[in-house]
């Protein structure tokens, strides 16, 4: 990995970290070490977070990492991505979702964005099983 890239993934933490503070958690800083078992964000709750800020993604190989790593420390998996010009995005379980959200998935008064998932991957998977 080159400078300019280590230089973008720090800049990218630092991002995530800002977002945490203003949401909620005060305390939330970059562990700063890559690889890190407690994730890139220390603080953060009851969450390891991951933060990818990269143009290629590879969002299962990411997701078995973090998700290995946060089961052994009992914490919830937050994988945290964006590419260059994009909004960052988060990765996490359908069924802990629903459970943040109380199955509420519309806001009166919220404008919801919506991605494509061909944007997010670089080439596509194939067609989908009829039975997902």
């Amino acid at each position: 990995m080159g400078k300019s890239e280590r230089r973008k993934g720090v800049v990218g933490e630092q991002d995530v970290v800002k977002c945490f503070r203003e949401y909620g958690f005060p305390d939330a800083r970059r562990t700063g070490v890559a690889g890190q078992e407690d994730g890139d964000i220390a603080s953060a709750g009851p969450y390891m977070v991951e933060v990818k800020r990269v143009e290629r993604l590879d969002i299962p190989s990411w997701w078995a990492k973090l998700l290995g790593r946060a089961l052994a420390k009992d914490r919830i998996p937050l994988l945290v991505f964006r590419r260059s010009s994009e909004p960052w995005k988060v990765c996490v379980d359908l069924d802990y979702f629903l459970m943040l959200t109380g199955g509420q998935m519309f806001a009166p008064g919220v404008e919801w964005k919506t991605s494509d998932i061909d944007e997010w991957v670089d080439e596509p998977s194939g067609p989908s099983p009829e039975n997902d």
